[in-house]
């Protein structure tokens, strides 16, 4: 039975069985861990449980500024992608506007939660834009990422951040601090601990291996909706036929 199905991404495997978020409990999400540990595997299969649900998707932005990674989906009519960063700052610029749209229906028609369909924008490895040399626009990218992670949500505009690392130099702490759903993958980093899982207590009641022994594909997420800390493992795709079939159909 496939693991993707409409409005659901299924994480993986936990103790207590697979471990399932629906769309309508998603929140701004960021998944940090060192190379080798597995990011871009959750990636494909995060972009692969949207594919699944296209029709509940209006657009979703692929900012990818090494352009390795996210270039084989730019064939599919409901993804943008990005790999040059005044681009990055053009398009956020646009979703920003978006969401003041939205915010408009909203108030006309009631709404606390935008009724219509989901943008999502997904960032493959932030500090490539916090090493920009231009500091100018550098800000301005990040402020409008400030602003998104702050109001987005109610609209239905969703962040989705790659990391090895979350230190100032790679992601504003404004914008850390609205990022709901953190996700821990393998790393030797203390900081990565602490700004995701928390106290090394918290860690310990999780699990016994250390985050730096890890194997790939294994990740601690805690929930921005429910605020619980569960230990998963996220399956491994991608030279699974199934993905491949779903992404030439896209």
């Amino acid at each position: 039975m496939s693991m993707y199905k409409p409005n659901i991404i299924n994480f993986g495997s936990s103790i207590k069985g697979d471990y399932i978020i629906p769309f309508s409990e998603l929140t701004h999400t960021i998944v940090v861990g060192e190379s080798g540990s597995g990011k871009s595997n959750f990636m494909h299969h995060l972009l692969s449980s949207f594919i699944s649900s296209k029709t509940e998707i209006e657009r979703i932005e692929l900012i990818d500024l090494k352009g390795t990674e996210l270039f084989i989906y730019q064939g599919i009519k409901y993804m943008h992608f990005i790999d040059e960063l005044i681009q990055v700052r053009d398009t956020l610029l646009t979703v920003r506007g978006k969401m003041q749209e939205r915010f408009k229906v909203m108030k006309t028609q009631g709404e606390q939660l935008y009724s219509g369909k989901y943008h999502f924008i997904v960032i493959d490895e932030i500090g490539t834009i916090g090493t920009c040399p231009d500091k100018k626009l550098r800000d301005e990218i990040f402020n409008l990422m400030i602003e998104i992670s702050q109001k987005g949500r109610a609209a239905k505009i969703l962040l989705f951040i790659f990391a090895q690392k979350i230190d100032s130099t790679n992601i504003p702490s404004n914008v850390l601090a609205n990022i709901q759903t953190k996700i821990l993958m393998k790393t030797d980093s203390d900081f990565n601990i602490n700004n995701t899982i928390g106290k090394k207590e918290d860690l310990e009641n999780i699990t016994i291996l250390n985050p730096d022994s890890f194997p790939r594909g294994r990740a601690i997420i805690k929930n921005g909706y429910t605020s619980e800390k569960v230990l998963v493992q996220f399956p491994l795709i991608e030279l699974k036929k199934e993905y491949r079939e779903m992404l030439m159909a896209k």
